[in-house]
């Protein structure tokens, strides 16, 4: 585990080392977050008396998008790496390592995933101070937004091992990209849509890299059972996964590199 240990560390000196960049990168997140407050705010002066489930009023929706678009932000991960890694042969090195690739990569997204959520805390905490929210909440929060982390590594790493029998997986992860950015609710909340993509979100992951985790914060919402169905999609994620890993390998070239 020390190996592993050392993996996160090295992130985390990566990540910390380019303080700009990295103050820059989360300033830059929060752009798109204020453009939708912004939207949802002409919504709402035009049509006063809207209302959808969980959100009763424009401070309702305001509360989720800050949430919804916090944790969408704080999940961040580099989804070409493990792609570029198999179509350049760069995997071929990490092979001949003595670790697990697919462990490798994600205790080093999870470095760069804890520098995001230590950014992010002192806002979420002052957020939630103003808001009254119960320090519970926060620490289910943070939890969910591990469990988050874990979905969207996974859902990265299912696309990124296609790469094994298609040379160019790029077409797909920026149609997977925008329907995350769709079904996550950052956007639109799952609830304001048409019943038919709510039926379809129901059977989908990306209802919780983002939705079902702000409606929890704002909403008197059973958390326990948000973070058992993120633990089943983790465990059926995995399962998908790790069978492409293996069946990728028996085909894998190994050339370049």
């Amino acid at each position: 585990m020390e190996i592993y240990n050392q993996i996160i560390i090295n992130r985390i000196q990566c990540e910390v080392k380019y303080k700009f960049d990295l103050i820059f990168r989360l300033l830059l997140g929060f752009i798109p977050t204020i453009i939708i407050v912004l939207v949802w705010n002409a919504v709402y002066k035009s049509n006063p008396g809207l209302s959808y489930e969980f959100f009763n009023s424009y401070q309702d929706m305001l509360k989720y998008i800050i949430f919804s678009n916090i944790l969408f932000n704080v999940i961040e991960i580099n989804n070409y790496a493990m792609s570029n890694d198999i179509r350049n042969g760069e995997l071929n090195k990490y092979l001949l390592r003595p670790v697990n690739y697919i462990r490798y990569k994600i205790f080093s997204d999870l470095g760069g995933f804890l520098v995001n959520l230590t950014l992010i805390l002192i806002p979420l905490l002052i957020i939630t101070f103003i808001l009254k929210i119960h320090l519970l909440k926060i620490i289910m929060f943070i939890l969910m937004a591990i469990l988050s982390f874990c979905i969207k590594f996974y859902l990265m790493s299912i696309l990124s091992f296609l790469t094994f029998w298609f040379t160019d997986v790029s077409c797909l992860f920026a149609t997977v990209s925008f329907i995350t950015s769709f079904l996550s609710g950052t956007l639109i909340p799952i609830s304001a849509m048409p019943n038919f993509i709510k039926l379809i979100s129901n059977f989908l992951p990306f209802r919780f890299l983002g939705y079902e985790t702000a409606v929890y914060m704002i909403a008197n919402k059973s958390g326990y059972l948000v973070i058992l169905q993120q633990m089943i999609w983790i465990a059926f994620l995995w399962v998908i996964s790790k069978i492409l890993w293996n069946r990728g390998l028996k085909v894998y070239g190994a050339f370049s590199g």
